[in-house]
């Protein structure tokens, strides 16, 4: 006993050992002793003390100036027309550059790939008193997403993060006016008004229509169903909007498109504001960044995107828009609920507003909490699998429910059995899935004893 605790002793001390000496390993040793982990400025300059900047990478060279408080690019080809916002944007994050990490006492540049000739880039900074800056980005980082970086006259080891590394990356394309991804925001998801996706066979569509400021969104293909607002902008448009510009990359999108597969290739079809925008994506392989290739067959070009909020649009599911039931209301506009089973027939009456908010199951009377549950119930139909277009469906119903609203409409929803196990959900005379059996039979179970 004694000798298998003293094993395990060893074996801990061992573990703890081994996570420092990793720990060692990842931060550069000959920094250890003076390590700065408070993020401070390597540039910090207003931007009308900049007047210009130069920029060597291994893509080329691109020269900025400030004429007249605008800032243009020498030497470039007239054709090109190039982006006020990411000149702008370029010129902003140069100048005012945040270190996440600094280490001092630097001996061997060359290992963080920051020796003589070793560098990724190189920008300069022209300043108005006719000094420069002189800004050298090295090799990407073990830890986290960050590069390392050194400044001309400082023997500090910088840490930068990842968009001020790809700035320093750009080429001359990459200032380019490009024409690809939509400019979409949160103020614009009440103007979409389709969105389709295809990917080899499989394809979905969703509709949207906004009437007198009330905006709901459709599936109607496959299948036909009312979804949940929340949810789509949630799972499809937020991820939609917010998809990153990495790079530019060319002019003649069928010259990278060629080189994939049909079934490799997702195509979206969206409509904002009745003007249609076709987007191709295409996964970029055997890269070190995950990213996508992201194409607008109308303009031509293509660009370089980030892989993980791409995913999430490209990965979503039909079923996912659906939320947790294939119907939902508000109890608050509700004045009655009749439910109809087999062996009985109950009104839920309801009255009132918040506090205040009341119902009558028959003799039984519902406080507030009471109610909100009791019609929690009644509507938790969860979507189990979508209905086959045009299977026919038996008339018998195992239930029946009516949702009048305070504005005098009705909703019927009613639940067909076409299984042991799977029931299918009528909404207003439409049924585009299945829910279970043994959900129903909990539902008729709740509201036998409630009424």
């Amino acid at each position: 006993m004694k000798k298998r605790k003293t094993l395990t002793v060893f074996f801990m001390a061992s573990g703890i050992l081994m996570t420092i000496i990793m720990i060692l390993c990842i931060i550069p040793s000959n920094s250890l002793e003076s390590v700065e982990t408070v993020p401070l400025m390597v540039t910090d300059f207003h931007m009308k003390k900049v007047v210009g900047a130069a920029l060597i990478n291994e893509k080329g060279s691109v020269a900025l100036m400030v004429q007249d408080g605008e800032i243009e690019i020498l030497d470039a080809p007239p054709e090109m027309v190039f982006s006020a916002f990411d000149r702008k944007a370029f010129l902003y994050q140069m100048a005012h550059l945040k270190a996440e990490k600094s280490f001092c006492s630097v001996n061997d540049w060359s290992q963080y790939g920051l020796g003589e000739s070793e560098e990724k880039a190189e920008l300069v900074l022209f300043l108005m008193d006719g000094s420069k800056i002189r800004l050298f980005l090295g090799d990407r980082a073990p830890i986290q997403d960050m590069y390392y970086l050194r400044k001309e006259g400082d023997d500090s080891l910088f840490l930068i993060g990842a968009l001020p590394a790809r700035m320093m990356m750009y080429s001359l394309n990459d200032f380019r006016e490009e024409n690809v991804l939509p400019d979409l925001s949160a103020d614009c998801f009440a103007d979409i008004r389709e969105l389709t996706m295809h990917h080899g066979e499989e394809m979905w569509k969703i509709q949207g229509e906004n009437k007198n400021g009330k905006v709901q969104f459709f599936l109607t293909e496959p299948v036909e169903v009312d979804l949940s607002w929340r949810t789509v902008t949630e799972k499809l448009f937020a991820p939609l909007a917010g998809i990153e510009k990495l790079e530019f990359v060319s002019d003649n999108y069928e010259e990278i498109f060629s080189q994939y597969r049909e079934d490799e290739i997702y195509e979206i079809i969206l409509n904002v504001k009745n003007e249609p925008r076709r987007l191709l994506f295409a996964d970029k392989k055997e890269s070190d960044v995950h990213a996508y290739y992201c194409a607008n067959p109308e303009s031509g070009q293509v660009i370089l995107v980030g892989g993980e909020q791409v995913e999430k649009v490209l990965q979503c599911s039909p079923m996912e828009f659906l939320g947790e039931s294939l119907y939902s209301a508000s109890v608050a506009d509700m004045e009655m609920v009749t439910v109809i089973a087999e062996e009985f027939r109950g009104e839920m009456l309801i009255r009132g507003q918040g506090d205040t908010l009341r119902s009558t199951c028959s003799q039984t009377e519902l406080g507030q909490e009471e109610t909100i549950r009791f019609f929690e119930t009644l509507t938790m139909l969860p979507p189990a699998e979508p209905i086959e277009f045009g299977r026919k469906l038996d008339e018998e119903r195992l239930l029946t429910l009516y949702f009048t609203r305070r504005n005098g409409t009705e909703d019927v929803v009613e639940v067909i059995p076409v299984s042991e196990r799977r029931c299918a959900v009528v909404i207003n005379g439409k049924a585009s899935f299945t829910t279970y059996t043994s959900t129903v039979e909990e539902i008729i179970r709740t509201a036998d004893i409630v009424f």
